[in-house]
């Protein structure tokens, strides 16, 4: 998938129109059908749906949502800031097809937004320059309010093209749904900030874009991109427990003893057939693990930390087909030889998170011990620390961060946070579009980790295994509830593992 400018954008819907690929009218249908869809999972979240509506096309989707609603016996009302009379094209055909039901108003005041749950068709991807009333009266009194949104292509008030907010204002949404590609404005400035959750919605136009030389485009990890990438690796029906693969889980330490437990299970339920955890011998398990899985205890020296005699005893059976490290793991000194052992000595995909890195950082050097089918998935604390052990700079962007660090190291690269950047050696990326904040929780990095091994086991590269796995994971988050942010943890997550590939398999449905 690609993200694209909002001239971009415009280019592509003009000439996909001119050359009689797409049919204007359809996409607004198409458009604002699933606006309202999106819409109705707020629905138990307010009273009624308030649709904001300017006077182009965006107001336009945001007429066909409120018809939608209203036929699923949702109460409605629209408010725009300009006379009817001013619709024109398919905005003005949509607005001739609404239900009588349906209340509208051409002023809003805080009382009329009691209760609602707002969706906004205030302004385009064309807009550009200062905002003027009643626009920026209206966005700024949603935000105010705190209400429940849902963006209609992009928050109004945004920059399309590089996430700038120069008007004066721009609309806090918790969802933005997005039609054709994503918006490089999304991703970028503030982008990340206002868009909350972001779903793509397929409107017809073409994946060979207009001009695509002289624009900027920005590969991107959607719904689509993995529900296709796993088809092409189905889960064979005559398959068996050797044949799905076996992940070894290393880590875990006196003062982490969980960590690696979240990512065997997650390893579990993510497709692999076997999964071992190794931990130092000394160590407490103080969690339930699941009884599927395998545990084995290395020989340490008797204070719950990896030491040269673990070093020593590690002996990774042929059938591994992926490696976890790290998890917990702890960055005592006498880890050291252990890590370097590991490192040296795993002969297939090898994913290091946590406390792999954190070592690793004190002692750059272990870096040359590592294979090039190795993925780092650092958070931006781990990132500065690996960043200033090796002399690369902190304060450039984070898409040149993770090439920095995927060039310098030859690895690949997870760089985590609000959309995640997966980056492989050669310079090839995605920015992962799904997640929420219910992921920034302590362990969710830990769930990662087991999510990408076992996807490692049945993907054509680790880049892919690395990007779906980062979608995967971001679903987690994105289940259950539109608002969710608090009351759910790490091992909540856990059960949400076969939900999420449920969600991909069905397109979303």
């Amino acid at each position: 998938m690609k993200a694209i400018s909002g001239t971009h954008m415009r280019s592509v819907e003009a000439a996909a129109i001119q050359q009689g690929l797409v049919d204007s009218w359809a996409m607004m249908t198409i458009a604002g059908e699933a606006l309202a869809r999106e819409a109705e999972a707020f629905r138990d979240c307010g009273a009624f749906f308030a649709v904001l509506a300017g006077k182009g096309n965006n107001a336009g989707d945001g007429f066909v949502a409120a018809k939608s609603l209203f036929e699923r016996g949702c109460r409605v009302k629209i408010f725009h800031t300009c006379p009817a009379s001013e619709f024109k094209g398919d905005a003005l055909r949509a607005w001739s097809q609404l239900p009588d039901g349906i209340e509208r108003a051409a002023e809003l005041h805080a009382a009329d937004l009691k209760g609602a749950v707002v969706i906004d068709a205030l302004l385009g991807t064309g807009f550009s320059g200062t905002l003027k009333e009643p626009w920026l009266h209206w966005i700024n009194l949603v935000n105010y309010l705190n209400l429940p949104v849902v963006a209609a292509d992009l928050p109004s008030g945004l920059d399309a093209d590089d996430g700038e907010v120069r008007g004066g204002a721009a609309v806090r949404a918790d969802v933005t749904v997005t039609f054709g590609f994503p918006k490089t404005g999304m991703l970028t400035g503030r982008g990340p900030e206002l868009c909350g959750r972001i779903r793509v919605v397929d409107i017809g136009l073409p994946d060979d874009l207009p001009d695509a030389s002289v624009m900027r485009i920005v590969p991107c990890t959607g719904l689509a991109d993995v529900r296709r990438s796993l088809s092409l690796h189905p889960v064979e029906f005559d398959t068996y427990k050797q044949k799905r693969g076996h992940v070894a889980v290393i880590g875990g330490s006196r003062d982490y003893p969980s960590a690696p437990f979240l990512t065997a299970e997650a390893a579990l339920r993510a497709g692999a057939g076997l999964v071992t955890v190794y931990v130092p011998a000394s160590m407490e398990i103080v969690c339930a693990p699941p009884k599927a899985l395998i545990v084995k205890r290395l020989p340490d020296d008797g204070n719950g930390v990896f030491s040269a005699k673990s070093a020593e005893a590690l002996d990774l059976p042929p059938n591994v087909s992926a490696v976890a490290a790290g998890m917990g793991m702890n960055t005592a000194e006498e880890t050291v030889p252990f890590l370097r052992k590991l490192m040296a000595s795993a002969q297939c995909p090898l994913v290091l998170d946590a406390d792999a890195l954190n070592l690793t950082a004190k002692h750059p050097d272990l870096l040359h011990e590592l294979g090039t089918a190795t993925v780092i998935t650092p958070h931006e604390g781990e990132m500065k620390r690996l960043e200033a052990a090796i002399g690369l700079k902190s304060g450039q962007k984070r898409v040149e961060r993770a090439e920095a660090l995927a060039k310098f190291t030859a690895l690949h690269v997870v760089l985590k946070g609000v959309r995640t950047v997966v980056m492989s050696p050669n310079g090839l990326y995605a920015l992962n579009l799904s997640g929420s904040p219910v992921l920034a929780t302590a362990g969710s990095g830990d769930i990662l980790s087991g999510i990408v091994a076992a996807l490692a086991l049945a993907s054509d590269s680790l880049f892919t295994a690395a990007k779906n796995g980062v979608f995967v994971h971001g679903m987690l988050g994105e289940l259950d509830a539109p608002f969710a942010g608090r009351g759910v943890i790490a091992d909540d997550l856990l059960a949400r593992i076969p939900g999420a590939f449920d969600y991909i398999r069905k397109g979303g449905v």
